[in-house]
């Protein structure tokens, strides 16, 4: 919503009447000031009475704050917490950003006050008394602020200091109120209740500090007028400078944070730990000590190690980024790229090592050039290597140089020019097979789903072309019933010709997000994950099918003098020629996968996002349909189809990103000037081609919308075959001598 609406706003006016503002800031002002009156008194008098632990343990009751006039502003305290929502709306319509800490804080609150409210919880009248009184200064020195009256000497950081204290008090009643649950002496309080407000209080405590000191940090850069640490943009800025911290804060906040979240844990296993054996015993000590160590290393990493890198806001220990960037990854890395004017930062998956975000055209370059300081990792080996083992893709050194080798002129513009006839009658014959029942049906579905069509059309296209099969009798030597569970169908009656490579298309698909997700959040690939389960199965059903080609295609060598000119031809030749490095069926197949999953899934991504983009733009569609009905004067270099072809590939690259490590120390370098970052051995890398060509510093502002006619003075100056465009980023198939065979 508060997207929507500042795009709405983009060319109004920021900001509402300041009366408006000021008013609703004095009246919740005045509205927390009432209630501290009617709360605080109770608590104090309670504590003189019957001391400490009465107060944590006593219920709202035997307490007496849960009924009469107390009671009543306890239970308006509740239902405030609707009402605080305002202020969000209030940034909303002065078209301000909304940051994290804003939402999480009024969402937690709400949330954990209804909770203890329902629950009873003893210890519920603290929160309540530091709330009621941290509000009624805070919204009074808002409304004081929306009519200029606050004075310029006022430390404005002495309010966020106000609410620390609060977390911090909170934290401790937290600690106490456990401690005495855990020895059976405090009935009012409910282990959720400890969890909950133990993690909401530690996570506050742990975000205002950090925003603490971004504020102090930011503010004496501009004192000075130098940039904050790494800050290549201008310190005044909140948003180009409001994540970069000192390094001893970052180190302490992150410590405090950690410890907070290993009571957390202490909390959640202790109940385990007590009633359960010595295995329990020991699961609930070695998670607390996991988190603990995990914790500690993540402190020392942003700390010492990467201490000059900025990290998203909201990062949290252990956690991460992780929570704020599942959703829709590539989206938040091009958030935060907007954010970072360096156009290098980290992302923290979860666990304690960071992911090092190159997301400048100069960085992406350096980190995509240089393979031998920057080479794959194990994202390649461990993660895609589950899949694709030894493939193209995967291979390193001498096995990927013999792969170059073998298949790489089976991809170059002459060789694929050979196919171009093939081409069209596979397109125009599934054309017919899948697309006109569904145009004939339209009144009836007016929505056509592409996606199945590209799949088809790019995988029937690779196999007839480069390995000479036809993709409709895949599996028929193996899967002749469809009661045969190893190509994945089941039930009465014949194969449906077809049917495996839609099940090969939809396989490929799955396995490619569930690699994603795994490579994103160093997710293992073991089988306990049903994705991976999943995969594992469909890649097993796959190579026994291949295998079967593969025995068929060395038959047919061994009896024919002049085989298919194909990618399986020249691995079986190369398996019977070269004796110094064996090439076994195993690694036939997986070259094989390989090829058929990059081949087609790729690609056809790339033809559903250029239909969506023409669907959406009819305009470009009829001036490219004019275009291809002129033969004779179709100039390519300088066509429309050409720059509609790098648009689709700018807006949806068919790889959204590739991953690197750092096998030795090294620099990258900032863009607009900034201070080069130090890379430390065993850094894991991210170039996000999908973030790159979005951002408008390198764009213009028209960054994310469909325009062909960018290009036209590009290709204008190269009047190239090529669509690589380096300057601004535009990386579709990568960057330096291993892109080369991906160009065509």
């Amino acid at each position: 919503l508060a997207k929507r609406r500042r795009r709405a706003d983009a060319t109004r006016r920021e900001g509402l009447p300041r009366a408006a503002l000021a008013a609703w800031n004095a009246g919740l002002a005045a509205f927390s000031g009432v209630g501290a009156v009617r709360t605080v008194p109770h608590l104090v008098a309670n504590w003189r009475e019957a001391g400490f632990a009465s107060t944590v343990c006593a219920s709202p009751v035997a307490g007496g704050w849960g009924v009469g006039a107390t009671g009543l502003w306890v239970m308006l305290f509740v239902y405030s917490k609707f009402a605080e929502l305002g202020d969000t709306m209030f940034m909303i319509a002065s078209n301000k950003e909304v940051p994290f800490i804003h939402w999480f804080h009024h969402a937690a609150t709400l949330y954990f006050s209804w909770h203890s409210y329902r629950h009873e919880s003893g210890y519920a009248l603290y929160f309540i008394t530091m709330n009621y009184s941290v509000h009624a200064v805070m919204y009074a020195y808002f409304a004081a602020r929306s009519l200029n009256l606050v004075p310029a000497s006022f430390p404005a950081s002495a309010i966020t200091v106000v609410q620390i204290a609060q977390m911090f008090v909170g934290v401790a009643v937290q600690l106490v109120a456990g401690g005495l649950y855990a020895r059976g002496s405090c009935d009012s309080v409910r282990r959720g209740s400890l969890v909950l407000g133990t993690l909401m209080y530690g996570t506050y405590f742990y975000l205002f500090a950090e925003f603490l000191v971004r504020r102090l940090t930011a503010r004496r850069a501009a004192r000075r007028r130098e940039p904050a640490v790494c800050c290549s943009g201008d310190a005044d800025d909140p948003i180009l400078c409001s994540h970069l911290v000192a390094q001893g804060d970052v180190a302490t906040a992150t410590a405090v944070g950690s410890a907070l979240v290993a009571v957390l844990v202490a909390l959640v296993t202790r109940r385990l730990a007590i009633d359960g054996g010595t295995v329990s015993k020991a699961l609930a000590a070695a998670g607390l000590a996991w988190l603990v160590c995990a914790a500690a290393r993540q402190a020392y990493n942003r700390a010492v190690r990467y201490a000059h890198w900025p990290s998203p806001a909201g990062t949290l220990p252990v956690l991460g980024n992780a929570l704020g960037a599942a959703p829709a990854f590539m989206r938040y890395l091009l958030r935060e790229a907007k954010r970072h004017p360096s156009g290098n930062f980290l992302f923290w998956p979860g666990g304690p090592t960071p992911i090092a975000v190159a997301a400048n055209p100069k960085a992406a370059k350096e980190v995509l050039g240089m393979h031998t300081t920057f080479p794959k990792g194990p994202d390649y080996t461990k993660t895609f290597g589950v899949v694709f083992g030894k493939g193209l893709v995967t291979s390193m050194g001498p096995d990927h140089s013999r792969a170059r080798r073998v298949l790489g002129k089976f991809f170059v513009k002459a060789h694929v020019e050979k196919h171009v006839l093939q081409m069209r009658d596979v397109t125009d014959a599934l054309a017919d097979e899948i697309l006109e029942p569904r145009f004939a049906a339209l009144d009836d579905a007016p929505v056509v789903d592409v996606q199945e069509f590209f799949h088809m059309v790019t995988l029937h296209i690779f196999c007839k072309t480069q390995l000479n099969i036809d993709a409709a009798l895949l599996g028929t030597t193996r899967c002749s019933h469809r009661t045969d569970r190893a190509c994945g169908f089941v039930g009465p009656g014949p194969l449906p010709p077809g049917a495996v490579a839609r099940w090969i298309a939809n396989e490929v698909t799955a396995g490619s997000n569930v690699v994603g997700t795994h490579i994103i959040y160093n997710i293992p690939m073991s089988s306990v994950f049903p994705g991976v389960r999943r995969t594992l199965a469909s890649k097993a059903r796959v190579h026994e099918t291949l295998q079967a080609i593969v025995d068929a295609r060395r038959d047919i060598m061994t009896t024919t003098a002049d085989p298919p000119d194909d990618c399986l031809t020249a691995l079986l030749r190369e398996q019977q020629t070269n004796t110094e490095m064996p090439l076994p069926d195993t690694e036939i197949r997986q070259q094989i996968v390989t090829l058929i999953s990059a081949g087609h899934d790729t690609t056809a991504y790339f033809c559903c996002y250029a239909a969506l983009m023409l669907a959406k733009h009819p305009d470009i569609q009829d001036r490219l349909r004019a275009e291809l009905a002129d033969d004779a004067n179709f100039d390519w270099p300088t066509s429309l189809l050409k720059r509609v072809v790098q648009e689709v590939l700018r807006l949806y690259p068919v790889i959204p990103m590739v991953t690197r490590v750092a096998n030795k120390d090294a620099v990258l370098p900032s863009a607009a000037g900034g201070q080069p970052l130090a890379v430390p051995k065993g850094t894991k890398l991210v170039v996000p081609f999908f973030v790159l060509n979005r951002l408008p510093q390198y764009w213009g502002s028209d960054a994310a919308a469909f325009n062909p006619d960018r290009w036209l003075d590009t290709n204008n100056e190269t009047l190239s075959d090529g669509i690589q465009f380096y300057k601004n980023g535009f990386m579709p198939f990568g960057y330096g001598s291993p892109a080369r065979p991906r160009l065509t």
